[in-house]
């Protein structure tokens, strides 16, 4: 279900410490940053010293990760450093099914990880990070989904995030999802339940549709958030520049489409004032944002039982249009 299984030429990279405090004074302009892009954040021989760098500047940082490498002696120093919020990506709630799909991650070192991220900052009097559960919605675990949100209660967790596969490049990968573009997805009934659970359990569940339907605005939210890749490019989000040479695959609808790669600057180069404000960037936000108020006005109509042509969604930029995201997904 990962990326670099399907792309050969996928480029494995770390960002230099002195890049990422070419980018700090930005950090105090932001609410948060997810310290991530398309790897194993706990690999990163600097994690620690880069969530220093953050925080200094006043932002939170934190980051998803499969719990690979965490240790006693790591866990202590991510708290120590301060670390303000965690996802664990699970992929099961059983570990023979996690640890087929999500292979070297060891379930049972993550529920180890997170009861001792609770046992020890409650013992140190640290303040523990806001932790939650990303689940990662596939046809191999998708009956496990109820489970999950045991699991979280279990463990004292508040939040789970449950997620399709987003990223398609390959027909294995295609038949792997869990949604469907028209009619009904088999899996409602079980999600459904993980809904009623997390209800009663006091859980906050997130959860995307499984039927495509298409929403005002991405949740990756273009207009307040950004990605800068480990070469210091800027783009909109994640889905829009893997690590990979300029083009690459996405299927859509079972379509293989050939994508380029979406760059409005490098912070490396030039300043985030200058990239913000390029014109093609801001022709891309524009688009989002015209689909936003048109959502606005759309419900506006509803409340007052009218409804006109000027209600509908404007068009969405080419490179967003065979994007699961934009359609619930």
């Amino acid at each position: 279900m990962c990326i670099k299984s399907v792309f050969k030429d996928y480029e494995r990279k770390d960002m230099s410490i002195e890049d990422f405090k070419r980018l700090s004074p930005y950090f105090r302009l932001v609410g948060s940053v997810v310290l991530e892009g398309w790897g194993e954040s706990l690999l990163h021989p600097q994690l620690l010293n880069f969530i220093r760098i953050v925080k200094e500047e006043g932002s939170l940082a934190g980051f998803v990760t499969s719990g690979y490498g965490l240790t006693e002696d790591y866990i202590k120093e991510l708290l120590k450093v301060g670390v303000d919020f965690l996802g664990f990506s699970f992929s099961g709630a059983k570990a023979s099914t996690h640890q087929a799909i999500r292979v070297n991650s060891d379930f049972e070192k993550m529920v180890w990880s997170i009861r001792y991220f609770r046992e020890l900052s409650k013992s140190l009097n640290i303040r523990c990070p806001k932790i939650h559960i990303v689940y990662l919605l596939l046809k191999e675990n998708v009956e496990e989904s109820p489970m999950i949100i045991d699991l979280a209660k279990s463990l004292g967790i508040k939040e789970v995030v449950f997620l399709n596969i987003i990223q398609i490049s390959s027909k294995e990968q295609d038949e792997m999802k869990v949604f469907v573009y028209e009619g009904e997805s088999p899996y409602e009934d079980i999600l459904l339940e993980s809904k009623r659970k997390a209800s009663s359990y006091g859980i906050k569940l997130f959860m995307p549709s499984l039927i495509s339907r298409e929403v005002s605005t991405c949740p990756e939210n273009p207009l307040r958030s950004l990605y800068i890749s480990v070469n210091g490019d800027v783009s909109p989000c994640v889905y829009l520049n893997p690590p990979v040479e300029s083009q690459f695959v996405r299927i859509f609808k079972g379509e293989a489409n050939k994508m380029e790669k979406v760059v409005f600057g490098n912070l490396f180069c030039e300043s985030l004032n200058a990239v913000w404000s390029r014109e093609q960037f801001r022709v891309f936000r524009e688009a989002h944002k015209e689909r936003e108020e048109a959502k606005k006005r759309l419900f506006e109509s509803l409340m007052n039982f009218k409804l006109s042509s000027e209600c509908r969604l404007p068009p969405l930029p080419l490179v967003c249009q065979n994007c699961h995201k934009i359609y619930g997904l």
